[in-house]
């Protein structure tokens, strides 16, 4: 997470912060690197963590490099425990399914 905030996130994001949003391929980076999904099990093509730890490490390190990571922040905290313990097996095979 430190790398790719320093690479990928930190030079530009005073350019997304006048734009509005970061580019969609920021997102695409942060899961190719293994940053997306943690808590996404398995069989489904996450890595199954079961804990709120990943998370803390992604808040901590977001703030030590002085970035928001607010869109990130909604999904990986809010949507995607409400899709694992809500969504029926149809849904989560939609909606989860490994890149």
């Amino acid at each position: 997470m430190r790398k790719f905030l320093a690479k990928e996130v930190v030079p530009n994001y005073s350019a997304w912060e006048k734009r509005g949003a970061p580019p969609g391929e920021v997102y695409r980076r942060a899961g190719e690197v293994g940053i997306l999904g943690v808590q996404i099990p398995e069989m489904h093509g996450g890595g199954g963590e079961h804990t709120f730890k990943f998370n803390a490490v992604l808040t901590e390190e977001a703030f030590r490099a002085c970035v928001g990571l607010g869109s990130l922040r909604v999904h990986m905290d809010v949507v995607l425990p409400y899709i694992l313990h809500f969504a029926n097996q149809e849904q989560k095979q939609r909606w989860l399914r490994g890149s």
